[in-house]
């Protein structure tokens, strides 16, 4: 068989290869979780076979090799029969399965259904009908069989086709610069294939890192442990078909989805409560639609949240968009795959930076979504960072804020302000009454409801957060002069609407409105987002008890005693979160919660201290290894160093595991451990309670409090150590000797009240001893950046002989924490 043949052959195989993408595209989109992995495996390893296939037919079309054949025991002509085989056995499966699936659709639905209901029906019925081990060995089987068996085969053709070119300079010499010219441009032709080869090789290295799903998901965790597809999720979920359309048919946010627009920016601002987060999962879902059959087009999502405002710094979002781009991409950069390899510590944000680029190189345009952009710690160098990238597009939502930082940032962005418009906000309330009338029939009349629409319309003031509150406190009465009663009384402003729903709440019988407030207290002062198994956890805790009881744990469903103000993350096997349900709670309670919740920092940092002293966690780390070997070592890593009874030895233990699965069985223990000194600074004047209890939790024993105290080292930002140039110093075991460095830990909180009464109670304890990594209370004290707690450091320890050391040792600290605010 000529090339040229078998270049046609070739592409109709990356003809084959098209059609199965589109196919597995759908399977994508529609079966269920169970069969999802294989068939994303399966697609990307076809969108990687297309290229190297054209690629392959270009080749075998050059004149280079124009003149070899390829006989019916060639490799190359073995491969390609082998290939189609392969791909039509594919494609006739998948063919298959949607017309059965397709017939059981067509024979359920009613005839009054719609064809995008229909549609809809027809790919949810989808099932995948090839099992893991069998597309794991079909993509192997085109990989070797095809790609290096062709690489092969025509390198060996142009090899033996420059061999004939010098055979015949040999034969012909009168004619022998013109033969000369004839090799110099094979040669060039010759080369410029192999370096279509070679970049052919490049994809098939970059495809083998991606077909292994294990090696990517590492390396995806690695890049950043997760996305924001679970916010995503939750604003899908609160969406109703229909809206969003005014926006999204603007004319110039329409020209800027397209990628035709030559202004890269869109800004969308509005109100607290407009709906810009919903409006901002409409326009990613868009984009994702409209681009769906564009593979060199990504589009990225950021959500920023109030509650995580400390954890959502420049990198994590920058990391974020890594995972996303690496996620979409077809194989993973040689740069990223490098980093990775070399272990990937201690990166700078400039070299994630020049990752991500090399990433985004493989895209042709880049749409990036950021909602609620005023949340994040520095929107200024997040924007400055973004211009980095010339084939993005950027998509951001806000509070009016945002309008100016955008245009200091980019010369001519698309500005728009959002609010929600009257038949948007009908079709969500229409929404919500006609699963109130299947969920609660007999409690609405047809005046009523007309009623109800026309006023919650009136007074949305153009927000959809005020009438989504309204509907809720209506139809959470249960008789219709109630619902009217709520009608009667609404209020026109966020604050009012709030105030109704806390007076619900309090109305509910005792036990549920006493949960709900603790509850609401917990979300509210907590020092980081808590799980739901955490929450539970605190919420069964007595102050004062001695151990925990797990029958005080609440039901699963105990968020509902809030009444919509508090949610959970609607993902899968994930940790789920509680929060708020928006933002503007944390404002309202900013200004109502020591009125209104009863409780404050104290009482949480009481219920933290009581739960470290159960004898449940208070149990000593040494248990995990006594009985282990002795042996002679220096590496203090997995082992702990004694004191004067092993003479230096170091005896191996299984401490990490054993803390592990104390923190596994007391979900709550890594909180309370990190944040108990935080609540209780908090607290500001520490009432005499709080004063026992971390009396009687800092005077516990050493081993006693191994476990809190290797928590607190494990998960704090202790574990920046100016000795080791800023970068994260993980000591894996805490030696005898130190494991309970009381005062450093009151000192890291900034506890003034709390340090003088444990210096009196323990006159023994020398505030100027050095841990085991050569640290004093003082740099504990830094990390507080409290001055009066610095203070009482100079003139109650150092003294004025010492005054010298005490600056040296602050501004150290300052240069490695990059801050001179406490200097």
């Amino acid at each position: 068989m000529d090339p040229f043949t078998l270049s046609v052959s070739i592409a109709g195989l990356a003809s084959l290869s098209i059609e199965l993408i589109k196919l597995t595209k759908k399977y994508v989109d529609g079966v269920g979780s169970s069969g999802r992995e294989e068939v994303e495996f399966l697609h990307v390893q076809l969108e990687a076979l297309r290229d190297p296939l054209e690629e392959l037919a270009v080749v075998l079309r050059s004149d280079a090799i124009c003149s070899s054949t390829f006989s019916s025991n060639s490799g190359l002509y073995i491969a390609q029969q082998h290939c189609m085989r392969q791909l039509q056995s594919l494609l006739g499966k998948l063919q298959d399965e949607p017309k059965s699936a397709l017939n059981g659709t067509q024979e359920s639905n009613r005839p009054d259904k719609n064809l995008q209901s229909r549609t809809r029906s027809f790919f949810k019925q989808l099932t995948w009908p090839f099992k893991s081990d069998e597309i794991k060995a079909i993509c192997v089987s085109l990989q070797h069989k095809v790609l290096s068996q062709s690489h092969n085969e025509v390198m060996v053709a142009l090899q033996r086709q420059e061999h004939n070119i010098k055979a015949l300079s040999e034969s012909i010499p009168e004619n022998i610069d013109d033969v000369l010219q004839q090799i110099q441009g094979t040669r060039e032709l010759i080369s410029i294939n192999t370096s279509t080869l070679d970049s052919m090789s490049s994809k098939l290295n970059e495809l083998q890192i991606k077909s292994d799903i294990t090696y990517f998901k590492e390396l995806l965790q690695w890049v950043s442990p997760g996305g924001f597809q679970q916010r995503h999720e939750a604003m899908r979920a609160l969406r109703v078909e229909g809206t969003n359309l005014n926006l999204l048919c603007d004319k110039k946010i329409k020209s800027w989805i397209s990628a035709i627009s030559k202004r890269r920016q869109v800004c969308c601002f509005g109100k607290p409560g407009a709906g810009k987060s919903v409006f901002c999962s409409a326009m990613i879902d868009h984009l994702r639609y409209t681009h769906e059959q564009h593979t060199e087009i990504l589009v990225c999502s950021i959500y920023f949240e109030y509650q995580c405002r400390k954890e959502q710094t420049i990198e994590h979002v920058i990391r974020s968009i890594l995972r996303q781009a690496l996620e979409k991409a077809r194989g993973v950069p040689d740069g990223v795959a490098r980093a990775y390899q070399d272990g990937g510590q201690g990166l700078k944000l400039e070299e994630i930076l020049d990752l991500v680029e090399q990433t985004l190189g493989l895209f042709k345009e880049t749409f990036m979504c950021f909602d609620a952009l005023d949340e994040c710690n520095d929107m200024t160098q997040l924007l400055r960072v973004l211009c980095r990238f010339p084939t993005t597009r950027v998509f951001v939502t806000g509070r009016c804020r945002i309008r100016d930082h955008v245009r200091r940032a980019y010369p001519k962005p698309i500005l728009r302000r959002i609010k929600a418009h009257k038949d948007d906000i009908r079709l969500f309330l229409v929404n919500q009454l006609e699963k109130d009338s299947w969920q609660r029939p007999g409690l609405m009349r047809q005046e009523l409801r007309d009623e109800i629409l026309q006023k919650l319309v009136d007074t949305a003031n153009g927000l959809f957060l005020l009438p989504a509150l309204h509907i809720t406190n209506i139809l959470s009465e249960n008789t219709i002069k109630k619902r009217k009663k709520a009608l009667s009384t609404l209020s026109d402003c966020l604050e009012g609407a709030y105030d109704a729903t806390m007076n619900r709440i309090k109305a509910q019988n005792k036990a549920d409105a006493e949960q709900a407030l603790d509850i609401l207290a917990w979300v509210y002062y907590a020092q980081q987002p808590l799980s739901v198994t955490e929450l539970r956890h605190a919420l069964a805790i007595e102050i004062g008890s001695e151990e925990f009881d797990e029958d005080d744990l609440p039901s699963t469903s105990f968020i509902s005693s809030c009444l919509g103000l508090v949610e959970c993350d609607r993902s899968q096997g994930q940790v789920k979160l509680v929060h708020f349900t928006h933002f503007t709670l944390y404002e309202y309670f900013h200004k109502v919660a020591k009125d209104v919740l009863g409780i404050g920092h104290d009482i949480l940092a009481q219920k933290c201290l009581t739960y470290l002293s159960y004898e449940e966690t208070a149990v000593p780390l040494q248990g995990a290894w006594e009985g282990g070997d002795v042996r002679h070592d220096s590496e203090p890593h997995g082992s702990l160093e004694l004191n004067d009874d092993t003479h230096g030895a170091v005896v191996n233990f299984n401490w990490e595991s054993h803390l592990a699965a104390l923190n596994e069985e007391y979900p709550f223990f890594i909180y309370a451990s990190t944040q108990w000194g935080n609540h209780a600074r908090g607290a500001g004047v520490p009432s005499q309670k709080l004063i026992d209890l971390a009396l009687e939790y800092l005077l516990m024993d050493d081993s006693n409090l191994e476990p809190s105290i290797a928590n607190f080292l494990l998960y704090t930002d202790i574990l920046y150590c100016p000795s080791q140039d800023c970068d994260r110093c993980l000591q894996r075991a805490p030696s005898v000797s130190w494991v309970a460095p009381r005062l450093h830990i009151v000192a890291f909180f900034g506890l003034r009240t709390i340090w003088s009464v444990v210096r009196k109670q323990l006159p023994d304890l020398d505030p100027c001893a050095l841990d085991g990594r050569g640290m004093s209370a003082l740099i504990y004290a830094c990390f507080s950046e409290d001055d009066d707690m610095m203070g009482l450091f100079q003139h109650e320890v150092y003294g004025d002989w010492s005054y010298i050391k005490f600056r040296m040792t602050v501004c150290n600290m300052a240069v490695t924490k990059t801050s001179l605010e406490f200097i």
